[in-house]
């Protein structure tokens, strides 16, 4: 079964039907002019998705901008801080060794408690038994720290012990308390 297609057929001002002719210039012409429409359609293709790129980038740039400051408000570092030292030899244990010094660093996460590591340095020299030897400042200590530092040579480590107040003292083994051992060590531990 044939099917009749429906077409029309150009008049001209006097209503005689005529062909339209063309030239190879004609053709050339069109040829370009499907290039330019295929350019027009990736030009706008590209222009979308740049739009839909800066769309993301916009959302991930606040969005890092809120991580850059929840990581400011949540972060600190005091630095190496001095604390006074008496009745021994301040940075004296180990001549080439760190000095007398307390740190804390805190790194936390919105919405949670930060957590806070604290380090206290220890390098003195000529260090009696039990007396108070350094004094940490207000509020560095929370609870009783106690801890093991390194001692000269052929002798049993004593026991660094600070109070709540930030005091210090030195616990030596019997044989050790003649005031002339030194006393080297570094503790961090982390705060709750």
């Amino acid at each position: 079964m044939d099917r009749e297609i429906p077409h029309r057929y150009l008049k001209d001002n006097d209503g005689a039907e005529y062909f339209p002719v063309t030239s190879g210039e004609a053709i050339t012409e069109l040829d370009k002019a499907a290039s330019i429409i295929d350019i027009n359609n990736k030009v706008a293709e590209i222009n979308e998705t740049l739009s839909k790129a800066n769309t993301t980038i916009d959302i991930m740039q606040k969005q890092l901008d809120g991580v850059g400051k929840d990581v400011v408000n949540l972060t600190g570092d005091t630095g190496w801080v001095d604390y006074a030292v008496g009745n021994a030899d301040k940075n004296n244990g180990i001549k080439n060794g760190f000095n007398c010094m307390i740190r804390e660093v805190s790194v936390g996460f919105a919405g949670a408690k930060n957590f806070r590591f604290r380090t206290i340095r220890v390098n003195i020299g000529n260090v009696p038994h039990n007396v108070q030897v350094g004094q940490l400042p207000n509020g560095f200590i929370d609870e009783t720290v106690r801890f093991i530092p390194s001692v000269s040579s052929g002798h049993v480590p004593p026991t660094v012990s600070v109070d709540t107040k930030g005091a210090m003292h030195v616990f030596f083994p019997s044989e050790d308390r003649d005031g002339k051992q030194w006393v080297y060590g570094q503790h961090t531990w982390l705060v709750n």
